[in-house]
């Protein structure tokens, strides 16, 4: 029955920004004791490759990112080859959660493959079912990361993938030319955000791009108002505290439906699909863009005047919504011929040489601090005040099997609010409606 749930889980997954980011201190005499183990099993590992013939890990990873990320895994994998050679690496663009589904249907999974931490359910559960095999004592150089980073991949005590090392977030991308020629500029609180939008409707310019077809990207609009102006309120709920009726969070969704009523994202968006709605954005057709953080190199290569900003509050705070991201996050099959190798792969992805790679090739955002940024972008995009929480997360922490609150937030609210079929109070009701049943 638990390999039939876990099984549903994750054919209906998709990918999703969806954790709290937390600047955590760090856990320094576990990361030294750690750090001492995973150099004897490395050790250990290094006698076992040279006493065997050459073997061959296979590795899955995230399809839908290869574009994004084939530079940086190919360099990584061709050091770690240099670095172990008798451990081949068959990297494989193969992962979607549909694969992963058949794959443990068959016993067939890779010796390693990207996974999602805390970010979904689904590792939680490949765990309860014996499918992930256990890394403790085999990553070294813990002391590197934040609480939040271990707690990504931690399940039951025992951490189960290397640990995060960079975050996405949700920003604004804008046009510069299109703000120089209107005489705007980046916004700094809320007032002025909801201005610079004003202002360009009565331009005749389409303030912001929206793809109303695609359940997740759709989405970034409505949790980013609910990040930047009720964090607090979103933490309390996660936390077992307050409900989805507090007037902070009422407000935001109804923020949400003000903007597709007042036409901030112009006519027939529910009918934009993703690749639309950002070449409308890249042409100029629209003025800006609430998207994540590793869209960055997309816009950048459409070759205009890019700019960016964190939405604020009217206090001025940048919340942006954001999550760890999994990018190098990986786990290794329980069911792996070769778990020594594995853990050592895994443990090459978890160390700066292999994420600095990464880093040069992409300009995602680290959230490490010996991980040199890239450019200046990358810079620009650290400067906030806090990470804010998703509200698809708090919806995935108070649900239970009887009510899936996340999945009603994700594809009926959401929705619902864009079409102007509900407006901020019903949403809030749907949802508490649904924690209600969720507790009972």
């Amino acid at each position: 029955m638990k390999k039939t749930l876990l099984l549903i889980i994750v054919i209906g997954m998709c990918i999703s920004i969806a954790a709290t980011f937390s600047l955590a201190g760090c856990k320094a005499e576990e990361g030294a004791a750690a750090e001492t183990t995973a150099a004897a099993a490395e050790t250990t590992a290094a006698a076992t490759t040279e006493a065997v013939e050459t073997i061959t890990l296979d590795v899955w990873g995230q399809e839908d990112l290869q574009t994004f990320l084939e530079g940086g895994f190919t360099n990584i994998n061709n050091a770690f080859m240099d670095k172990y050679p008798n451990i081949k690496i068959n990297y494989l663009w193969t992962f979607t959660h549909e694969k992963l589904s058949t794959a443990m249907v068959a016993n067939e999974l890779p010796d390693c493959f990207v996974v999602f931490g805390d970010k979904t359910p689904v590792m939680g559960e490949m765990v309860k079912n014996n499918y992930l095999l256990a890394l403790d004592n085999k990553i070294d150089n813990l002391s590197r990361y934040t609480d939040a980073d271990l707690e990504y991949g931690t399940v039951e005590g025992s951490l189960y993938c290397s640990p995060p090392s960079f975050f996405d977030a949700v920003i604004v991308f804008y046009n510069k030319d299109i703000f120089t020629t209107e005489g705007l500029s980046e916004p700094k609180t809320w007032d002025e955000f909801v201005n610079v939008c004003e202002q360009l409707k009565a331009k005749g310019i389409t303030p912001l791009s929206m793809p109303g077809t695609d359940e997740w990207y759709r989405s970034w609009p409505v949790a980013d108002f609910l990040a930047t102006l009720a964090d607090e309120e979103s933490i309390n709920l996660m936390k077992g505290k307050g409900t989805f009726l507090e007037p902070a969070i009422v407000n935001a969704f109804q923020i949400s439906r003000d903007f597709a009523e007042n036409g901030y994202f112009g006519k027939d968006y529910m009918a934009m699909d993703l690749d639309a709605s950002i070449l409308a954005f890249t042409n100029g057709k629209t003025a800006m863009a609430i998207d994540g953080t590793w869209q960055n190199v997309l816009y950048v290569e459409a070759g205009f005047d890019l700019g960016y900003f964190y939405l604020a509050n009217n206090d001025g705070e940048r919340i942006p919504l954001s999550s760890l991201s999994n990018i190098t996050t990986y786990a290794v099959s329980a069911a792996t011929e070769y778990p020594e190798q594995a853990a050592l792969y895994i443990n090459y992805l978890a160390n700066v040489e292999a994420q600095q790679m990464i880093e040069d090739s992409t300009g995602y955002v680290p959230s490490i601090a010996d991980i040199k940024p890239r450019d200046d972008t990358v810079k620009k995009m650290t400067e906030f005040d806090k990470l804010g929480t998703n509200m698809y997360t708090v919806c995935t922490a108070v649900s239970s099997e009887e009510s899936q609150v996340n999945t009603i937030y994700i594809e009926e609210v959401v929705p619902k609010l864009l079409m102007l079929e509900i407006n901020g109070q019903e949403a809030a009701e749907l949802l508490q409606e649904a924690l209600e049943a969720a507790q009972n």
